[in-house]
């Protein structure tokens, strides 16, 4: 948020437009290395996926609320963290959803919303299914049992 204040102090009040307001194209800063084209001004912004230091330190500072956000509300209300069960179980094996992700993409066409669907959904389901059995997801399983013999070498 102090970011975000800090861009609109120092540009403005467009500082926080972004770029494909403007006409841009695709709302992000060019860096041509050979013809640099930035404003001073424009390194001050905090537009929409602009690239810059302000847009990265309060796009982070963002995150970081909702993540402590997120982690009190799963502390202090059961009942969501029983509804949030099945996201909790894609985290608790994100390797394992990241290979299957990887893989699976290239079996689906992209040509529409039903593969990010049959993605999100399959990651869901698998683990849900997955975490009642097990306690690690099959991928982090592997990288345990690969792993433990580290802990005796000195």
């Amino acid at each position: 948020m102090t970011a975000y204040g800090m861009s609109l102090l120092l540009g403005g009040k467009d500082a926080l437009k972004s770029a494909a307001e403007d006409g841009g194209a695709s709302g992000s800063v060019s860096f041509d290395a050979f013809k640099p084209d930035m404003s001073a001004s424009s390194l001050v912004t905090a537009g929409p996926h602009s690239g810059t230091t302000f847009d990265i330190v309060g796009s982070a500072g963002i995150a970081i609320l909702v993540i402590v956000g997120a982690t009190v509300a799963m502390d202090r209300l059961p009942r969501l963290r029983r509804l949030a069960r099945p996201v909790i179980a894609v985290g608790g094996m994100s390797l394992t959803a990241y290979v299957g992700h990887f893989f699976m993409q290239s079996a689906l066409p992209g040509d529409s919303w039903v593969p990010l669907l049959v993605l999100v959904l399959g990651a869901v389901v698998f683990a849900t299914t997955w975490s009642h059995f097990f306690r690690r997801g099959p991928l982090e399983q592997l990288l345990n049992v690969a792993t433990k013999p580290a802990k005796h070498i000195r």
